[in-house]
């Protein structure tokens, strides 16, 4: 199941030449923010490549699992299905409707 990382290291370079070699999915627009003394990013990598990642970080690498994300055939499942607006009534429930 993909999980959600945090991806950090001391510089910049040293970042950038981890991840190079890493098959994450980082986005369309990957950015690194310092946070503290650290270059941070955010990227999705599946099981086998988190433990492949984990074996070969460096000292100054650190990788943290923030979430794991819903897999294919649960994202089928959690789909809005059709028009809810269809029979002329307003969706309940909390938040705005509109």
């Amino acid at each position: 199941m993909p999980k959600k990382l945090r991806v950090s290291a001391a510089t910049l370079p040293e970042l950038r030449d981890f991840l190079a070699r890493a098959e994450v999915d980082m986005g369309c627009r990957p950015v690194a923010v310092k946070r503290d003394d650290r270059y941070a990013t955010t990227v999705i990598s599946e099981d086998i490549e988190l433990a492949r990642l984990s074996t070969r970080r460096s000292g100054g690498v650190q990788i943290e699992v923030l979430e794991e994300m819903p897999s294919a055939a649960r994202r089928l499942r959690m789909a809005p299905r059709g028009n809810r607006f269809l029979g002329g009534a307003a969706p309940r429930g909390l938040g705005r409707k509109e």
